[in-house]
């Protein structure tokens, strides 16, 4: 498949898809992570045109909510409620990216994402963002920071045990 027309005027653009991962690959723009095939959560996502910005990249901030599709996702897998009125749920309490090569149009993304690390009242969340075609090649990477929340008594609360085995039997391990 060819990638549509030369993106401001970066010389190797208008080459094949695989081709364009590899030469990102070689000007150390991608971070290589094996570790790709042990996020228990991948989804893929189409990237929209209009996910683009002024020069011509997937704009920063759609990164972020590709890592919040894999978080809700995760979610729904160890059966943490995210929606309506929860008396126990998630809080965001913090966001990471960090950014290692563009994402142009058009392509076919991974969001992924992996528990990893759960503590009394939070858990930490890892991401990665690669194209669908090289996994393994990372693009933008991240965590989240979850806190659990009690909203009748207004205050964090303890992660249930419940919660802390739905997490561990879903990565195959313990917390």
């Amino acid at each position: 498949m060819l990638v549509g027309p030369v993106l401001m005027g970066v010389k190797g653009w208008e080459q094949p898809e695989s081709s364009r991962v590899l030469l990102l690959r070689m000007r150390g723009l991608i971070v290589h992570d094996e570790a790709m095939k042990d996020y228990p959560v991948l989804i893929e996502i189409p990237v929209q045109w209009g996910e683009m910005d002024a020069l011509g990249h997937v704009n920063h901030a759609r990164i972020v909510t590709w890592m919040e599709t894999a978080r809700m996702a995760l979610f729904d897998r160890i059966g943490l409620a995210a929606v309506g009125q929860p008396t126990i749920g998630p809080i965001l309490a913090n966001v990471n990216v960090n950014y290692f090569a563009p994402i142009h149009y058009p392509a076919r993304i991974v969001s992924a994402t992996r528990v990893s690390k759960v503590g009394r009242t939070s858990f930490t969340l890892e991401y990665g963002i690669s194209y669908a075609e090289t996994p393994q090649d990372l693009l933008a990477g991240g965590t989240t920071v979850i806190v659990l929340y009690d909203y009748q008594a207004q205050s964090k609360t303890p992660v249930p045990d419940a919660l802390r085995m739905a997490m561990a039997n879903l990565h195959g391990t313990t917390f």
